[in-house]
């Protein structure tokens, strides 16, 4: 269906990035790449705005981004991973 996303030989696959505006709980920002793409990289271009929480699991433990994000007065919660 989608060409372009290619993921593996035989598979593709696309992911959504995406940021919820919680008082509306409506999708403010949606990013749409191929399988390949890691979510850290899709979150890197997501805009966030001061204050903004993000709640993410451990793909997401990017240094750079996180101190992008820190910079920012954007507050966070991580699973670390496990190594």
């Amino acid at each position: 269906m989608f060409d372009w996303a290619k993921y593996r030989t035989t598979k593709g696959a696309v992911k959504l990035h995406t940021l919820l505006d919680y008082d509306g709980n409506l999708p403010a920002y949606l990013n749409i790449t191929d399988g390949k793409v890691g979510d850290n990289k899709g979150a890197a271009d997501i805009p966030l705005v001061k204050n903004s929480v993000i709640v993410a699991d451990r793909y997401y433990f990017d240094t750079a981004l996180l101190n992008k994000w820190d910079s920012n007065d954007v507050y966070f919660v991580i699973r670390l991973k496990e190594n």
